[in-house]
């Protein structure tokens, strides 16, 4: 499973890579523009958000645990991760996880969130120079929120942060009762 783990971000991270290189070859090759012509943007904009699923779901995967208790033991109660029981939490080759599950949140996770919750504030103050990196990802901002009406363009970034509370709640129900994640569910949306 600890393999398994790292191939499921490698395969996030391709994605994301492919994503980036498309564009990019896009950018410089008419040949490839005309090869993805305008359906390119909105199906680059899924791959995101389903590479953003996905990263997601491993990051709460390596931060998930279980404690081993023994009776009338003399020995530590170890916390075991989750996922694979052979692998101490946050010992030996498990830290090497959770650094990559650190970092892929600060650099894909909170900032994709960020964006699409705040991208309507974030285009109105675009024409300041600070803010004017927001121009260049319009068109991917637009492939989410374009079907809603102007003032409601928050909404794909709520359904982000939905998706976090809820995938937060799932990982941390240790019991796994059905009915505190049907409630759990049912108040979050």
């Amino acid at each position: 499973t600890y393999s398994k783990t790292w191939l499921e971000f490698v395969f996030s991270l391709y994605i994301l890579t492919l994503v980036v290189a498309i564009i990019i070859g896009s950018r410089w090759s008419s040949l490839l523009a005309r090869l993805c012509k305008r359906n390119a943007v909105p199906v680059l904009a899924t791959l995101i958000l389903l590479s953003y699923t996905k990263c997601l779901s491993n990051i709460l995967t390596i931060f998930t645990y279980a404690q081993l208790s023994v009776e009338n033991s003399t020995y530590d109660n170890p916390a075991l991760w989750l996922a694979d029981s052979n692998v101490l939490f946050l010992r030996g080759r498990h830290v090497y996880l959770v650094v990559a599950g650190i970092s892929i949140s600060a650099l894909l996770i909170i900032p994709y969130t960020s964006i699409m919750l705040l991208s309507p504030c974030l285009q109105a103050w675009s024409e300041w120079r600070l803010f004017s990196w927001v121009d260049k990802l319009k068109p991917f901002v637009d492939a989410n929120q374009g079907p809603f009406k102007d003032r409601y363009r928050y909404w794909p970034g709520i359904q982000l942060m939905v998706r976090v509370v809820l995938y937060l709640m799932f990982a941390i129900n240790e019991s796994n009762d059905i009915s505190i994640n049907l409630l759990g569910t049912i108040l979050v949306t």
